[in-house]
C-alpha cells in the first residue's frame, strides 16, 4: 500500500468524534477520537482552535483516544486532528472541525455525576439548596429536568 504523495501529503484526512457527547458539563469529562484511515505507522495529533493539545493519547489500532477530565471552561473550542505517516512524515489533510461545548458552573453544587445508559447521557447535579438538575441527550434530542 502506497502511502502519501509527490506533494508530501496523505490522501485521506482523519475523522475525528467525542464521546460521551459534545455538551461537557463543567468538571465532567470527555474524550476526542482520532481516526486515521490507516491502521498502523502514523502519528496521530489533536489541535484545539489551531494550537496543539498536550494530552497523551491511548492507542488502539489507527485511533488516538484524548481524555479530558476535569473540564473547565478554557477546553471549550474547535478541536481537529492530523496524523503522519512515521516513514515519510506526509502529513495528512485536517479533520473536520468538532465543536466542544462546556455548560453549567460549579457554583453551589454538592455533587456532580454523569452516567451512560445504551445511547442516551445524563449529567447529574445536586444543588446546595437540595435541588436536583438532571440534563439528557440522546441521538437528536435533550430533556432538562
Amino acid at each position: 500500500m502506497a502511502y502519501g504523495s509527490a506533494t508530501g501529503e496523505m490522501p485521506r484526512a482523519p475523522s475525528i468524534s467525542v464521546s460521551p457527547s459534545s455538551r461537557v458539563l463543567l468538571g465532567g469529562w470527555a474524550t476526542i477520537h482520532c481516526s486515521s484511515p490507516y491502521p498502523s505507522r502514523v502519528n496521530l495529533y489533536l489541535f484545539k482552535d489551531g494550537w496543539k493539545v498536550n494530552i497523551t493519547p491511548k492507542l488502539d489500532r489507527g485511533t488516538a483516544h484524548f481524555p479530558i477530565t476535569n473540564v473547565g471552561r478554557h477546553h471549550g473550542g474547535l478541536y481537529s486532528c492530523y496524523y503522519f505517516y512515521w516513514i515519510s512524515w506526509a502529513k495528512s489533510k485536517q479533520s473536520e472541525h468538532l465543536e466542544l461545548l462546556i455548560i453549567g458552573d460549579l457554583n453551589g453544587f454538592l455533587a456532580t455525576e454523569m452516567f451512560q445508559h445504551a445511547q442516551v447521557w445524563c449529567y447529574f447535579r445536586l444543588f446546595l439548596t437540595a435541588q436536583v438538575w438532571l440534563w439528557c441527550e440522546g441521538f437528536d434530542w435533550h430533556y432538562t429536568y
